[in-house]
């Protein structure tokens, strides 16, 4: 039977030792052995025969390597099966033996290792405990065998575990603190899909339904227009599904270009005149900023076609700033999860968002007064903030347009985002 070897020729258990064990964490417990002076002197000092020191040396060599091997893999084996603690502690105890006949009571100089092992390689309760046990033990035993050698070994014995104590209570906070730190960004990470996977369903779902709907209305009159919705609708769910993945794994961000196309053929399909700027340009165009203005256009195009009852749409890019235009009915009170997720993902990267009624007669999705690059009607700035309106920075709150309007007038609604000139690319891409 052929043993276990890596590709190197060395055995398995080797490779494993080596990829497991942490310098840092050996090198923090082995500062500790410097105080192991003490019983090497003893050794030295000791009247007993040189085989007798010799013995001693050589366990106590053995020791300080368990002791810092222990520690060393300590991630490997803690919290796991007290099997392997009770073999780590073996390790350390067989050879402290050695050191008996040399040292007689003295051998509880080695005390604090020990205790430091139980505190450390132990779940905390566990850990404290044993290693209180461990220490009144000793203390107990040099009593009954030695009083005299009490006050010698009373650092050993009561000041080197409270000390341990008090570096593992704090460790094992830090660790506490790291695993909710660990939790909460889980948590936020979560939230970011949630809110992605809402914007990228939203948009691809609503033209999917859309496009169902004409299919089916063509369905006896033109087979052949059916046919040609259809595969824009299969085609249309396979992206869709491509985003999700992409997203639920944050491989990529939305492409801007493809968010400008995707618009385009959204408004397209649903009736409305579409007014945007070449697809190809806008991610020359709105630069560091493309990622975000991405999800403000899936998300305006998506409230546009579904809500606004609009038929015709603009959109006005700049590298600071975005405006998508409707002559919809006006904003309403209540955004959902779509210009919610829009909010925290303007705040989170620095700019200002602004939800109201247009003016002259349409909706806004957008940045202020950017120059077009396509034909438009009037200065945004002039219409961007009316009487009624509500500012948010990083929020989006609701401007109902004024009741006494008249009934023919259609006020639109306009979400106006402004990024800070402070704003980074890697911001504006969260």
């Amino acid at each position: 039977m052929t043993r276990e070897r890596t590709a190197s020729g060395s055995p398995a258990w080797t490779a494993r030792l080596a990829r497991n064990f942490r310098w840092l964490h050996a090198l923090q417990a082995g500062v500790w052995l410097v105080f192991l002076a003490f019983p090497v002197l003893l050794i030295l000092d000791s009247p007993a025969p040189w085989g007798i020191r010799a013995l001693a040396l050589a366990s106590l060599a053995v020791f300080c390597a368990v002791y810092l091997l222990a520690f060393g893999l300590i991630e490997s084996w803690t919290r796991r099966s007290g099997w392997l603690v009770a073999a780590w502690l073996a390790g350390l105890v067989v050879p402290a033996l050695g050191l008996i006949p040399a040292l007689g009571i003295y051998v509880f100089v080695v005390n604090g290792y020990v205790v430091a092992l139980l505190a450390f390689g132990l779940p905390r309760r566990w850990g404290f405990a044993l290693g209180g046990l461990c220490c009144v033990l000793s203390a107990v035993t040099v009593a009954l065998v030695d009083p005299g050698a009490l006050w010698p070994l009373s650092s050993t014995l009561v000041l080197v575990p409270v000390i341990v104590f008090i570096i593992g209570a704090l460790s094992f906070r830090e660790e506490a603190e790291y695993e909710l730190q660990q939790r909460l960004a889980v948590a936020t990470e979560r939230e970011h899909v949630a809110r992605d996977v809402h914007d990228l369903l939203g948009h691809s779902l609503t033209v999917i339904n859309l496009k169902a709907e004409l299919a089916l209305k063509r369905l006896d009159a033109d087979p052949a227009a059916t046919r040609s919705e259809l595969e824009q609708i299969s085609q249309l769910s396979r992206v869709a599904l491509a985003e999700v993945r992409s997203t639920v794994t944050r491989l990529r961000a939305p492409d801007f270009g493809g968010e400008i196309a995707a618009a385009r053929a959204a408004l397209t399909t649903a009736g409305l005149e579409a007014v945007l700027p070449p697809a190809a340009e806008a991610p020359r165009l709105a630069g560091g900023n493309a990622a975000l203005f991405s999800w403000v256009l899936r998300e305006a195009v998506t409230n546009v076609v579904r809500h606004s009852g609009a038929t015709r749409c603009e959109v006005r890019l700049s590298a600071e700033k975005l405006q998508v235009d409707d002559d919809g009915v006006g904003p309403g009170g209540d955004f959902g999860n779509g210009l919610n997720g829009l909010a925290e993902r303007v705040r989170e990267a620095g700019g200002r968002l602004v939800v109201g009624p247009l003016p002259p007669a349409g909706a806004a999705v957008g940045h202020e007064d950017p120059p077009l690059l396509a034909d438009a009607a009037s200065d945004p700035d002039d219409a961007a903030l009316s009487p009624g309106d509500t500012t948010a920075h990083g929020g989006a709150v609701a401007a109902r347009p004024d009741d006494a309007a008249s009934p023919a007038r259609r006020p639109g609604t306009r979400v106006l985002v402004t990024m800070t000139a402070s704003t980074t690319p890697l911001e504006a891409a969260r």
